[in-house]
């Protein structure tokens, strides 16, 4: 592996999580979004950066500012066009990510291990003690994976997946994405976890959507029940558009369409033909989650944000 041969540190953005094992040891994990990584990569001499937009939801999602690259970055992309836009490199490769990476591995010498796993335990240390790391959410996370190990996490647009963007790490590729990069768009959970499930039959599937945002596509449960698919959706209830909320106070303009009315998510969802079920703690979350890969039909489970994190006022992350 060409990051092992140059014992070089990895840093994945939110759709790259488990790309390299959370667990290895040049892992750093995070996102080039906290400003101890951020800090980092302005210090590096060179940067290779692998199918990278260099968007503003991968690496400003904290509003830190522009992104600072002093060193050499060279990108690679399967797309030419793509590798002139938003950060321009001074080396530009178009091609396949894995035909490149194979190549380099080839061509570059092998480097003494050591430090690179040594730099990486220090932005590890560094970044658990950034202000936006929040143990509540490390808690919810690890939950989840508790209860369905090596599952399909799929998110929308809500507070858990701002934090997952630093906080949830994979140990395997393609079990983690979320819909609060880009566009950001509403309602995409619940039928991106349905799409999951008939592609990934064997896995197990959950999405992670706010109660705004479960507006949008609810009554795509029904098309889960009558294809039989056991997933689990954790609407995050928070009583409205939070986050669009306390942007609009913070830059003192009248909150306006984001106290919305809240449905009876259960009732909804059982009138649909789903199971459907409230908890309150982080037990009775893993039990719901186990169970819902005993049912033939997808399982909502509902969480009121105020059971699992205590935030100060005005802070949506």
């Amino acid at each position: 592996m060409l990051a092992e041969k140059l014992d070089a540190p990895v840093l994945n953005t939110v759709n790259a999580k488990g790309v390299l094992p959370a667990s290895h040891a040049l892992a750093i994990g995070g996102s080039p979004s906290l400003a101890t990584v951020r800090a980092a990569m302005a210090e590096a001499d060179v940067i290779l950066a692998v199918g990278t937009e260099f968007g503003e939801t991968d690496y400003d999602m904290l509003f830190i500012g522009e992104l600072a690259l002093p060193g050499r970055l060279i990108r690679v992309d399967i797309d030419a066009q793509q590798l002139a836009r938003n950060v321009r490199p001074e080396l530009a490769i178009a091609g396949d990510a894995a035909l490149v990476l194979a190549a380099l591995t080839q061509a570059v010498a092998a480097r003494q291990p050591g430090a690179g796993a040594v730099r990486v335990q220090s932005l590890r240390e560094q970044r658990l003690g950034e202000e936006h790391y929040h143990p509540e959410f490390a808690a919810l996370f690890a939950a989840i994976q508790t209860a369905l190990p090596g599952l399909i996490l799929v998110g929308d647009s809500t507070l858990p997946t701002y934090y997952a963007v630093w906080q949830y790490e994979t140990q395997q590729p393609r079990r983690y994405f979320h819909s609060a990069t880009g566009g950001g768009t509403l309602g995409y959970a619940i039928p991106a976890a349905l799409g999951a499930r008939l592609a990934q039959p064997d896995t197990a599937v959950a999405a992670l959507i706010g109660d705004g945002s479960a507006q949008f596509t609810l009554a795509e449960l029904a098309a889960g029940v009558e294809a039989g698919l056991p997933i689990a959706v954790m609407i995050w209830n928070n009583q409205g558009y939070r986050e669009i909320k306390q942007g609009m106070l913070a830059a003192d303009i009248e909150a306006t369409g984001v106290d919305i009315f809240t449905p009876d998510f259960i009732v909804v969802a059982q009138g649909l033909g789903c199971k459907a079920l409230r908890v309150r703690t982080l037990e009775q979350l893993q039990d719901a989650l186990r169970d819902s890969q005993l049912q033939q039909c997808p399982t909502v489970i509902e969480l009121d944000q105020s059971d699992f994190v205590s935030l100060p006022a005005g802070q949506w992350y």
